[in-house]
C-alpha cells in the first residue's frame, strides 16, 4: 500500500473521524477571553510564542518566567535540520506536500475543508 493509499484509506476508516471530532468548533464563537486555539505549525516554527501563549492561558503565575524556562529547556527540540533530526520524524509544517500526490491531498482537503477553513489553514 503506497502513503497516499495508507493516508487516504485511514482517513475514512477512523473510529472517531476527524471530521466528527471537530464539527462541535465549526460554528463555535470562540471568545478570546475564555479560548485559546493553538496551532502545531506555530509550535515548530515560533515556539516561544506558542508557548507563552499556551502557558498564559493555563493562567500560572508569572507567564513571562516559565516561558523563558521552557523555551530555553526545549530550545533543541525542534531544529528542522541537522544532527537533532536524525532520531525524530521531520517536523516542517507543510511537509505533506513533499511526501503525498497532489491527488491525495486535493481529496483530504475537499474532505476536511470545514475543519481546514475554521482553523485558517490554506490549501
Amino acid at each position: 500500500m503506497s502513503v497516499d493509499e495508507y493516508v487516504i484509506s485511514q482517513s475514512e476508516q477512523s473510529q472517531w473521524p476527524v471530521e466528527e471530532k471537530y464539527e462541535p468548533l465549526i460554528d463555535y464563537e470562540f471568545d478570546p477571553k475564555y479560548d485559546t486555539v493553538l496551532k502545531y505549525e506555530q509550535m515548530v516554527t515560533k515556539f516561544p510564542r506558542w508557548c507563552y501563549r499556551a502557558v498564559k492561558a493555563c493562567g500560572i503565575a508569572c507567564p513571562e518566567l516559565v516561558t523563558a524556562r521552557l523555551a530555553w529547556r526545549y530550545r533543541n527540540e525542534f531544529k528542522t535540520s541537522g544532527e537533532a533530526m536524525k532520531h525524530k520524524r521531520r517536523i516542517t509544517p507543510g511537509d505533506f506536500r513533499q511526501k503525498l500526490q497532489p491527488y491525495t491531498i486535493e481529496i483530504l482537503n475537499e474532505r476536511f475543508e470545514p475543519i481546514l477553513e475554521r482553523f485558517g489553514y490554506p490549501e
